[in-house]
C-alpha cells in the first residue's frame, strides 16, 4: 500500500522495554524489507510534550483524551516535509485511550492523507498486546513470546534479558532516590 513506508517509535522512556530496545527490535524486524526507514517519533509525534494522556493510561484509562497538538504538527509539518499521504493505525480494541487517538486521526487526518486501520493480530484467540509480552519475558517464557512477536524480537529479548531488567531496577532506584531528596 506505500512505496515507502516511516516507521515512527515512540521515543519516550514510559514503558517497560527502554527506547534503545524497542527500535533496535522494530530494525531487526524490518530489516528484510528495503522501502522502510524505522524512525525515533521525536518529541513531536506521540510524546509526553503533544499527546500527555497516552502517558497516563493508568490514571486515566475513562478520560476523554486531547491529542489536538499531536495531530495538528503531524498534518502541518512532519506529513508535508515527508510527503506522508497515508498514515497507518494498529486496531485498539482494548485500550480506550488508543482508540480515542486512533478516531481523532481518522477525523483529523481525512481530508490531507488516508488513514489506514490495520486490524490487531490474535494469537490464540486473545490480541497480540505489549502486556502478554512483558509478562512472559518476566516469566523467561520464550515459546509464548515467539507466538506472539517476530523470531528477531524473541532472540533480541533473549539476548538482552539481564541488561534490560537491570536498567528497570536502576530507573526504579534512581526514581525513588528522586523522591527522597
Amino acid at each position: 500500500q506505500a512505496n515507502f513506508l516511516y516507521g515512527f517509535v515512540v521515543e519516550e522512556e514510559a514503558v517497560f522495554f527502554p527506547f534503545e530496545d524497542r527500535i533496535e527490535m522494530v530494525r531487526r524486524g524490518l530489516s528484510g524489507l528495503g522501502n522502510v526507514l524505522v524512525c525515533p517519533s521525536g518529541k513531536f509525534i506521540i510524546s509526553r510534550s503533544t499527546f500527555k494522556n497516552y502517558f497516563e493510561k493508568e490514571v486515566c484509562r475513562d478520560a476523554m483524551i486531547d491529542a489536538s497538538k499531536d495531530t495538528m504538527i503531524f498534518r502541518k509539518y512532519i506529513a508535508p516535509a515527508l510527503g506522508i499521504s497515508k498514515r497507518f493505525i494498529g486496531e485498539e480494541p482494548q485500550d480506550n485511550i488508543t482508540s480515542q487517538y486512533n478516531k481523532l486521526l481518522k477525523k483529523d487526518l481525512n481530508d490531507v492523507m488516508e488513514v489506514i486501520e490495520i486490524p490487531r493480530l490474535e494469537a490464540e484467540g486473545e490480541v497480540i498486546s505489549a502486556s502478554r509480552v512483558r509478562k512472559y519475558f518476566l516469566k523467561n517464557n520464550w515459546d509464548e513470546i515467539g507466538k506472539l512477536a517476530p523470531q528477531s524480537t524473541k532472540k533480541y529479548l533473549q539476548a538482552n534479558k539481564r541488561k534490560i531488567i537491570d536498567l528497570k531496577n536502576r530507573k526504579g532506584l534512581n526514581e525513588i532516590i528522586e523522591f527522597i531528596f
